[in-house]
């Protein structure tokens, strides 16, 4: 078996920690642009140039998504792909989906996989083309995979017969993300802790509020910020100009030290709300939070209930009132956190083992091959 995984600029280590483990068996490679998120995987990678790689100008993703359909674009990828047996590609609309199809229709291939996260049915079709490349996707692609079983009913409702969707979520590494709270320096202060893009979508602005609001009833709570993105001066600034926000910080983390930060918390928050185009399709913080024993307060925003599976405070979304009383909950009792933090353990333990997660992808590479 020979795989292609093709990713461009998002190929990631959240993802291919899922694919290192079969890579050898799978014959996987991996298809990335010339400057993806994540570099040092435990599998091959072949770097191609995308207009993703440009330098960064005004407007650069809208307008490069309107020249190219979809700016996610690997130029002269088909005839690199010549011998191998799957090209596993990623969502419908993406024009690295078109390459592996149209790889297959020459020859070049012989099966496509399609790994779709995607929660909102007939989403991103307002750019021309979109719409066409998800229907020569749901006609061309032999196999979906699915995150999760909101991901599969988004495809339903498009048109893809349910016979040619499987549904096989991620895990993480266990041995990497698990409790380890000898690492805590002050047992008596109660750290809070968010992980992700600070992007108006995570609401990591009013979580910034509440955090002050609190601070006026608890004055051990400190609050620590794990993440970039265009909301970051606007925080630092809210932070540095209030002093009762002085235990809140904004730090950058590369994803090795990322399992101290979990086992340096005692509450996970993850305030996600849904916009027109985008909800919350999977969250691997929240895997990453649940494995390390983290409570976790966090919204109904798109897979997160699904995800969570009941062992989390979930309440409305963009709803500052529940999103207070649920963490309050938590800084209030410590036998309230260390109960839904075992949940959590619990759940992540049996659901989320990246290993076990590999060996069914790996069923589904199998399963794409024998389909007629």
């Amino acid at each position: 078996m020979k795989t292609a995984i093709i990713r461009g600029k998002y190929l990631n280590k959240f993802e291919m920690q899922n694919y290192e483990p079969i890579a050898k068996k799978a014959g996987i490679t991996a298809f990335a642009s010339l400057k993806p998120l994540h570099g040092d995987f435990k599998l091959p990678v072949k770097k191609v140039f995308s207009p993703m790689d440009l330098p960064n100008f005004p407007k650069k993703m809208p307008i490069l998504n309107r020249i190219f359909t979809d700016a996610l674009y690997l130029p002269g990828l088909e005839p690199m792909l010549k011998g191998f047996d799957i090209v596993h590609v990623r969502e419908t609309y993406f024009r690295i989906t078109q390459q592996g199809i149209a790889a297959k229709k020459k020859g070049y291939v012989k099966k496509v996989l399609c790994t779709c996260s995607e929660t909102i049915p007939f989403n991103h079709e307002g750019i021309r083309g979109r719409k066409a490349f998800k229907k020569n996707a749901h006609k061309n692609v032999d196999l979906f995979h699915c995150l999760t079983e909101r991901a599969q009913d988004c495809l339903l409702k498009e048109g893809v017969k349910k016979d040619k969707i499987r549904v096989v979520g991620y895990g993480i590494n266990l041995k990497r993300f698990r409790p380890d709270k000898g690492l805590r320096k002050d047992a008596s202060m109660i750290n809070l802790l968010f992980v992700g893009r600070l992007v108006p979508e995570k609401c990591i602005n009013e979580l910034v509020d509440i955090f002050e609001i609190l601070k006026k009833n608890f004055r051990k709570i400190s609050l620590t910020i794990v993440g970039f993105g265009p909301l970051e001066k606007i925080l630092k600034k809210k932070i540095q100009d209030k002093p009762m926000l002085r235990l809140a910080q904004i730090v950058k983390r590369d994803y090795a030290m990322m399992p101290l930060e979990y086992n340096k918390a005692d509450i996970f928050i993850f305030p996600s709300c849904r916009t027109k185009h985008w909800e919350e399709y999977y969250g691997m913080a929240l895997l990453e939070a649940m494995a390390s024993g983290l409570p976790v307060v966090s919204t109904d925003s798109g897979a997160i209930p699904e995800v969570s599976g009941g062992n989390a405070l979930i309440g409305p979304q963009k709803n500052a009132q529940a999103l207070y009383d649920n963490i309050k909950s938590l800084i209030s009792s410590e036998s309230l956190r260390r109960e839904y933090g075992n949940k959590a353990y619990t759940w992540a333990k049996k659901n989320f083992d990246a290993e076990k997660q590999a060996e069914k992808l790996y069923s589904l590479y199998e399963e794409v091959l024998l389909r007629k």
